[in-house]
C-alpha cells in the first residue's frame, strides 16, 4: 500500500481514501497478494487481509501489536508525518483502522482483520525494541517447527 501511495505521490492516508472509494483498485491489491501466496510455497507477506487468503502452504500468521501512543511516536519518524503531532497521528491511525474495518467488511465479510485467533502468533512490541521483537518472533517460530 504504501508502494502504490509513493508511487502516486500520495500519503497512505490520502491513498486509504482513494481506495475507500474505489473498491476494484483495493480488490485489485489483495488479488496480486493472493496470487503470489497461490504461486509461491515460501514468502513473507504483509498485509491486513493476508490471514484470511487462500494460499498452497500451510501459512504462519504473525500479528505485531502496538499501543496506540508508541505506534504514533515511532510513525512520527515517517517523512509523511514530518510536521504532525502525536496526537494527530494517534487520530489518523484511528481512522484509518475503522475505514479498514468498514472495507474489509464489505469486501470480504471480515469482521475484525486484527482478530487474535486468526494469528499463530501475536506479540505486543510497545515494551520491545526492533531486535528483541525479531528475536521473540524467531524464538516463536523455532518452537513451532519452523
Amino acid at each position: 500500500m504504501r508502494k502504490m501511495a509513493s508511487e502516486r505521490g500520495m500519503s497512505i492516508e490520502d491513498f486509504y481514501r482513494e481506495i475507500s472509494g474505489n473498491p476494484a483498485l483495493e480488490r485489485s491489491v489483495d488479488e496480486q497478494s493472493e496470487k503470489l501466496m497461490q504461486e509461491n510455497d515460501k514468502l513473507i507477506v504483509e498485509g491486513r487481509v493476508a490471514p484470511f487468503q487462500k494460499t498452497n502452504f500451510k501459512p504462519i500468521n504473525i500479528l505485531l501489536k502496538v499501543s496506540p501512543d508508541e505506534g504514533a511516536r515511532r510513525q512520527s519518524t515517517r517523512i509523511e508525518n514530518v510536521g504532525r503531532t502525536i496526537s494527530d497521528i494517534e487520530k489518523l491511525t484511528k481512522e484509518r483502522v475503522q475505514n479498514e474495518r468498514m472495507h474489509y467488511k464489505e469486501l470480504y465479510d471480515i469482521d475484525d482483520h486484527f482478530d487474535e485467533k486468526k494469528f499463530d502468533i501475536v506479540l505486543d512490541t510497545t515494551h520491545t525494541t526492533f531486535d528483541e521483537a525479531f528475536k521473540i518472533v524467531l524464538d516463536k517460530l523455532r518452537a513451532l517447527g519452523v
